[in-house]
Formats: C-alpha cells, structure tokens, sequence
C-alpha cells in the first residue's frame, strides 16, 4: 500500500507516525485479510510512505521514477488537496501555451489539474504486477470552519468547500471512476446538533475537536482513528458488494477498460497529446534523477563535481527536510553537477521559495565545470514590477522584462526563491536550454546578493536546491 500525502500521515500534532491512520489501517488489514507468500508462508501487508520530496501532485509527478522502482502495489491513496493550494503558478512542464485564451481563473488550479491528471494515469498504466486501486479522499481536515479564532470563521463554518482543490479533484477522480471517500463529512451534522455553543467544545464528544488539532488540516490522535475506520468500513463495504451472494447486495461493476491487459485510457482532460505522450504513455525509460531530499540515497555526492558554499543538511525543526543549500549574504555561491541529456533534452530543477530569509539566483548549462558567469553571480538581481492588470499572457513578459535588468542574463534561467505568501513550499522550473539527449554537459547554479530595493523578510539569504532531474 502507498500513500501520496505528508503531514497528515506522518501525525502531524498527533504524535507521529505511529499514531497516523496509515499504520492504524495497515494493522487492521493484517488482522482482518492476512495473506500468504508465494513459498506458502504467512505474508504480511506492508505500508510504503511516500519520498520526503513528495509533497504535492507536482512532486508526485517529478519522483514518479522512484514508483516505478516498486516491486509489488496494491493501493494507493492521494491527498493532495490542500497542498496544491500551493503550487506556484503555471506548470512549467506544459508542452503547449495554455495562457492564451486557455485558461480561466486563477492558474493553481490549472496547475493541480495538470499534474494531478498525469498522476492517475499513470497509476492507471502501472502493473504491479496486477492494476492498481487508487482511492482519493477530500480535504476533510481543513481546519478554517471548525476553527471560532480564525478570522474568516464566520464565513467559511457556512461551506464545506473552501479555497483548496477540493472540487477540482471530485471532478477529476469521478471521471476517471476513482472512489472518493469523506472521514468527515457525515459528522458534520452530528457535531452541529447541539448548536454552535458546544460544536467547537472539547467536552462535546461528537464536537470537530474531539478529532481536529489546528486550523490547517491535521486531525489529532482520535482523528486518525476515525480515517481507518472509515478506510476499513469502506473496503468492507466494497468486498460485500463483490461478493454477496443475496443480489439485492451485488453491485453490477462495469468493465474497466484500464485494467485489460493492454489498457484503454480515455482522452485526457487537461492534457495535450503531446504532453500525454511525454508524460503518460511514452515516458523517457533514461530520466535521471538527483534527489537531494532524501537521506538514504547519497548517489548524488558522485555528481557535484564543484561546490563553494553549499552543503547537504535538513533545515527544519524536525529535521526530516533535507535539501543541498547555500546562505551566504554577499551571494556568489556555486556548485557544478555532471548531467547527461535525457529523450525530450528537458533540465528540471526543484527547489524552495519560501517567505522569509531566501533569495534568488541563476541556472544554466554548459561544457565547463567552472563558473564561467561569476561575474553575473555578483550582481544584484531586481526583479521588475509590473501591473498585472487583466492580461493573462503577464507572467511570461514579467519573466523576460525582469531578465533584461542584468546585462547577461537573457543567457540563463532564474531561480526566485521568494515568495510572498506565508509558507515554504517546493516548486520546479525547466531551463531554458536544452540538453541534448546523451550529451554530458555540467548544471551551474549560483546565488545572487540580495536586493537592497526589496523588502525581503529576514537577515538571511539562502536557497535550497532539492533535485534535478534530466528527460
């Protein structure tokens, strides 16, 4: 069993994983349906946490090879509603223009669409070495409503559907026939019958905070409980339908065009066929990956070939997020890695943007190992302002305008570290040059000084580059 979600199935505020529903239903599972291994031994049903890096659709997509790398899978679960609240802007991975007339509404939505759409179907493709069931849930956990101290309580306590990506995600999975279930949904009622006045109160045993811990999305320890029972009553539910000899109880289950031996995928909904191709059916078998995020893989120590000032750690207070990061004030950090050009002769790079303390810098790719743009590196990097307006097509000119500010630096890609909404979160650019497929070139990367001009939170200047990846 693999699940796609971070903080909730690592006990976010409940204590850890051990408390987490993942564990709580893997445990019922080995009890309720044990099984038996191949040399006719009792087997045992084994839960397969997600890569640090997976945090979101888009990171999902970007450590897909790492999926494919695992032997035998039954079920997945994916939750990402919450999360792809905060992807930053446009996919960078869209093959066509999608701005243009396009698109309406605001481009994270789009975002979570593109990637979220890629992910089921390639779990659709995937054999392992039977088809996989794939179940999503809702972003039941969200916190806003349940929460009389948050300042838009009034508003939100009055919908079930918040600024998240929840509807989207409905939509997506029911036409694609996956089963979504709510943990949640249906106490609602339950702990609004006795009115406002205790709804929210700890001593109310059907009350929200009796199974919810904050104004985000993580439920407490009796919160998780309640996520496997519905899992398990769920899954009991199924098999009594599949099962039942009483016809009254069957269900009729139309065929699954997916699970034949050669699969019949529907037309994407997001997706050109060109992206479908490259993402889907025919994805490049030589992608390379360096992960910097994962602290069980160093196979990435072989491909730094030069490093000033940048260093592998994990910078947070529970010291599970690991990234290769440079903090130096006058900028000019730099690190080369050996890449080799993979099928599409795409350079993906992840990193994080976050509110306080990081900065900016430069990516590019060329034939020498050392920097030979560290002039460019020293510079300041000012990011222009210009009105948004209503024009859709403003990111891309922002993105050359901004580029024309320092003399040289039409030639590489930027990397912007900042980020104005209050969060740190992963995102992933492509360069804008390519790699042709086989050629083994070095991938620059270097910090630029902070901008005097800009009000940047915090003294610091760092960056944190979490992996790179050739296709």
């Amino acid at each position: 069993m693999k699940h796609f979600v971070k903080t909730v199935t690592d006990g976010h505020n409940a204590g850890g994983a051990k408390n987490a529903y993942p564990k709580l239903f893997m445990d019922w599972l080995n009890e309720a349906f044990s099984c038996v291994s191949v040399n006719g031994t009792m087997g045992k049903h084994e839960y397969i946490p997600s890569l640090p890096g997976i945090k979101n659709s888009q990171t999902a997509f970007l450590y897909f090879d790492w999926i494919d790398r695992i032997e035998k899978l039954d079920l997945v679960f994916t939750e990402f509603n919450v999360n792809d609240a905060f992807l930053a802007d446009y996919p960078p991975h869209a093959l066509e223009d999608k701005i243009n007339g396009t698109i309406q509404g605001d481009l994270r939505y789009f975002g979570s669409a593109f990637y979220f759409e890629v992910l089921l179907r390639r779990l659709l493709l995937l054999r392992k070495p039977d088809p996989i069931a794939i179940v999503t849930f809702n972003a039941d956990y969200i916190g806003t409503p349940w929460s009389p101290a948050y300042r838009n309580f009034e508003t939100d306590q009055k919908s079930l559907f918040r600024r998240n990506m929840e509807p989207l995600k409905l939509y997506i999975s029911s036409v694609y026939e996956i089963p979504v279930f709510s943990a949640v949904s249906w106490m609602l009622p339950m702990a609004g019958k006795k009115g406002r006045e205790v709804q929210f109160e700890k001593t109310y045993e059907f009350g929200t905070a009796s199974w919810h811990t904050d104004k985000c999305c993580h439920p407490n320890r009796s919160g998780h409980k309640l996520l496997s029972l519905v899992i398990a009553f769920c899954l009991l539910e199924e098999e009594r339908a599949l099962t039942s000899l009483q016809y009254s109880d069957r269900a009729d289950i139309e065929r699954d065009f997916t699970a034949d031996p050669v699969p019949l995928m529907r037309d994407p909904l997001y997706l050109s066929s060109e992206e479908d191709i490259a993402y889907v059916t025919c994805v490049d078998a030589e992608e390379r990956l360096i992960d910097f995020t994962n602290p069980d893989d160093n196979n990435w120590e072989g491909k730094v070939l030069v490093n000033k000032g940048w260093t592998w750690y994990a910078d947070n207070k529970f010291n599970d997020k690991y990234g290769l990061i440079t903090n130096n004030s006058a900028g000019e950090s730099h690190v080369a890695i050996s890449l080799t050009g993979g099928k599409n002769g795409l350079v993906e790079l992840s990193y994080v943007i976050s509110y306080e303390n990081f900065g900016r810098g430069f990516a590019w790719v060329d034939e020498s190992q050392d920097n030979t743009k560290q002039d460019l590196c020293k510079k300041v990097l000012h990011l222009c302002k210009m009105d948004k307006g209503n024009d859709a097509t403003w990111r891309t000119e922002k993105r050359v305008a901004c580029q024309r500010n320092v003399d040289g630096a039409e030639m590489v890609s930027i990397l912007n570290g900042i980020w104005k909404v209050e969060a740190s979160v992963q995102t992933v650019t492509l360069l804008r040059e390519k790699l042709p497929h086989g050629q083994q070139k070095f991938l620059h990367v270097c910090l630029t000084p902070p901008d005097p001009d800009e009000s940047q939170r915090g003294t610091e200047n760092k960056f944190k580059l979490l992996s790179v990846r050739t296709f």
